[in-house]
């Protein structure tokens, strides 16, 4: 179990990062609806592990996109790195201590 779950966390780390450097990359005028897009999933995969800043950022940014508000997106954006930066601290901490831990065997009901 936790391996899968570790796995799934780390996809979703990729998939912020990609994220980000896609945005970062983003020229003006912005594609709203590719923006748009993106946080969708993005909003999803953060939902997913509970990263409930991020996910408040992320739906803040999509209301942004919809409206056409480019310097909203921007700013989001900027708190969405921020966001991103302390849950990435928090997971790796997670990671170390899982490592640190190591394989866990299922739970027995006591007799």
């Amino acid at each position: 179990m936790l391996l899968n779950h570790r796995n799934s966390l780390m996809i979703i780390i990729l998939y912020i990062y990609v994220f980000i450097l896609v945005l970062s990359r983003e020229r003006r005028p912005l594609d709203f609806s590719k923006l748009d897009g993106l946080m969708h999933q993005f909003k999803g995969s953060s939902s997913s592990i509970g990263a409930k800043k991020v996910k408040a950022e992320s739906t803040l940014f999509r209301e942004y996109c919809k409206s056409g508000n480019a310097e909203g997106c921007m700013r989001t954006f900027q708190q969405l790195k921020k966001e991103y930066a302390t849950l990435r601290k928090k997971l790796e901490t997670y990671f170390q201590l899982a490592r640190q831990i190591g394989p866990m065997e299922s739970a027995n009901r006591p007799k």
